[in-house]
């Protein structure tokens, strides 16, 4: 639910009370670094399809397995909790850099962050702005006003071929979201997720059943 803390009592009743062996589906990686303690002491898998903090190392917590890219490549780090403010002074540092093509990778911070590139004129002529799927597959929730300020962004996202296995996932997706009034189409972390689910069954399946003290 996007918080840390509620994901840190979940994990602590799912590994205490439901003797889980496995747990899949941390979004951030607020939440990751403090489940990844509790997996490494209970020996559990904590696996994670959108974790892309570069500070969680799969070397110092074993039991962390990351289904997502790293962010060590990126120039400039934002962090979730960043106000209005910081994303400004951000923003005005690149404007001080000759670079002017930017790559942006995020998902909570999007409505914010594209407002504030509108305000301080880094979305006018001379500047270019790609958005990975990160803010891509979640288009459909922002404001109006975010949207507008995006005029001549481009947007990037993986690519799944086309597939009977694809249109039957699909279908039962819509199908159980609309028995719950829902209505989100399958993005590229559903699909995550669904493998992520699928590769820990069959590897349970492989292993057999295991006891936990």
């Amino acid at each position: 639910m996007g918080d840390p803390l509620h994901a840190l009592f979940s994990g602590i009743n799912l590994l205490e009370n439901e003797k889980v062996q496995a747990i899949i589906g941390p979004q951030t990686s607020e939440e990751v670094e403090l489940l990844v303690r509790l997996g490494d002491k209970a020996e559990v898998p904590i696996v994670s399809f959108s974790a892309t903090s570069p500070f969680l190392s799969q070397v110092k917590t074993p039991y962390f397995v990351r289904v997502a890219t790293n962010n060590n490549s990126q120039h400039s780090l934002i962090p979730p909790s960043a106000t209005e403010d910081c994303i400004g002074l951000e923003l005005y540092k690149l404007k001080t850099m000759s670079t002017t093509v930017f790559i942006v990778h995020m998902s909570a911070l999007a409505s914010k962050f594209f407002l504030k590139v509108k305000e301080v004129g880094m979305m006018s002529e001379g500047y270019a702005w790609i958005i990975t799927d990160g803010v891509k597959n979640n288009l459909n929730s922002l404001d109006y006003s975010v949207i507008n300020s995006m005029q001549g962004v481009i947007g990037i996202r993986p690519y799944t071929l086309p597939s009977k296995k694809l249109d039957n996932l699909t279908m039962k997706w819509k199908n159980t979201l609309q028995e719950d009034n829902q209505n989100n189409d399958v993005n590229v972390f559903c699909l995550w997720a669904y493998d992520a689910v699928w590769a820990l069954a069959n590897a349970a399946e492989k292993v057999g059943p295991a006891n936990h003290y």
